[in-house]
């Protein structure tokens, strides 16, 4: 304890970071993870790796736990263990044909030491590039977590699919299609399954309240400010 309690300041060994990055917690099922501070590190060495090594102390304080307890050691040690099982999907389809998929791990490498509380964090490259590249922002993979359905998450992945486009405006059954909807359905119960889907993403801020799907079967999907690029925004 003696290691911990010397540590004064909230940054003393972390790698530095990518200047320009904004400091965001994220939640997942009521667990928050380490912040974008730790998560955007340099490489530490030339060799390609993105890796905090250290006390568990500094991270807690990042997250504004000026005194932390045991309780707060546990939860920060869960969230990055449910980091380093999951993994991140990305599929680019045009006219619904896959013309990209990519698969990688959000942590590649997690070392923990119970006694002493330090840790050894590595985040995989491949998701760095990704983020760095604006292909991933982590508010979606955090969006992504708090959407129940199935059909709404998919909607949210066109969603942000189509980012530079604010509105989409599109045939029930063409827009079924890209989602990979069972085609054999009924038209009623696609209409209903994509209603739920609409309000879902409506209640999570993702799409505005005139959102529709039409008695012609149109649909209008209207984006909300805050789901759009930063550029879009200011615009």
């Amino acid at each position: 304890m003696e290691k911990l309690e010397k540590t004064d300041k909230a940054d003393e060994g972390l790698v530095p970071v990518l200047p320009g990055v904004p400091v965001a917690p994220y939640v997942s099922g009521g667990v928050e993870a380490f912040p974008e501070k730790v998560r955007s590190a340099f490489p530490e060495s030339g060799g390609g790796r993105f890796t905090y090594r250290g006390p568990l102390l500094p991270i807690l304080r990042l997250m504004g736990h000026k005194r932390p307890g045991a309780n707060h050691y546990t939860k920060l040690v869960t969230s990055l263990m449910c980091l380093a099982h999951g993994t991140i999907e990305l599929v680019v389809r045009e006219r619904g044909e896959e013309t990209f998929y990519d698969l990688t791990h959000v942590i590649s490498n997690l070392r923990l030491r119970t006694r002493d509380r330090e840790i050894s964090v590595t985040i995989s490259p491949f998701f760095r590039e990704m983020y760095v590249a604006n292909r991933l922002t982590w508010i979606d993979v955090a969006k992504r977590f708090q959407i129940r359905g199935s059909i709404a998450k998919a909607l949210y992945r066109f969603c942000q699919s189509h980012r530079q486009n604010p509105v989409f405006r599109g045939y029930v059954q063409t827009l079924a299609q890209a989602l990979n909807m069972d085609r054999s359905a009924p038209l009623k119960e696609t209409r209903r399954q994509m209603r739920e889907a609409i309000a879902e993403l409506v209640e999570k801020k993702v799409l505005e309240k005139t959102s529709i799907l039409t008695k012609g079967n149109i649909v209008i999907l209207n984006r909300t400010a805050e789901a759009l690029p930063p550029r879009r925004r200011k615009e």
